[in-house]
């Protein structure tokens, strides 16, 4: 007969004043695809070089201990995070299935949305999570079932 070891309960995330943290926002580039006045200054700003940015199995390492400890949403942003290309995609999918994360948000401008939209928005994310996407900025277009 098989003993199970009991389950060890984690300690949860705290802040210095005793508050619990359940949220993580994860920048996925510093880059942007836009040169808006408010983060954007006419010299420009100096980039991270590529291999300075966290790699998408380096973020899930961070994501999954985590979620472990009480991590319950987490937001994707950036810079522009749509940026990183198809990288968003594969995120998505796999913070998805993480069982404890039940808020995902992915915040953009938009700009680059329209060819991915439908494919971030899958059924199969839905029915597990909380999904959403906020766009950055004002009169941009809204995202629904897919259809931007």
């Amino acid at each position: 007969m098989q003993t199970s070891e009991p389950k060890v309960a984690l300690p949860v995330l705290s802040d210095n004043f005793g508050r619990r943290v359940s949220y993580l926002r994860v920048s996925l580039t510093d880059r942007c695809n836009l040169r808006c006045v408010y983060c954007m200054p006419e010299a420009g700003v100096p980039y991270e070089a590529a291999e300075d940015l966290l790699t998408l199995d380096e973020i899930m390492r961070v994501v999954t201990i985590l979620s472990s400890h009480g991590l319950t949403k987490v937001r994707l942003t950036g810079g522009e995070p749509l940026v990183r290309g198809r990288d968003v995609i594969e995120l998505v999918k796999r913070i998805s299935r993480i069982e404890s994360i039940t808020d995902l948000g992915l915040t953009t401008n938009a700009v680059l949305l329209a060819p991915i939209a439908a494919e971030l928005y899958r059924q199969d994310y839905e029915e597990s999570i909380s999904a959403w996407i906020r766009f950055a900025g004002k009169g941009l277009p809204r995202c629904q079932n897919g259809q931007v």
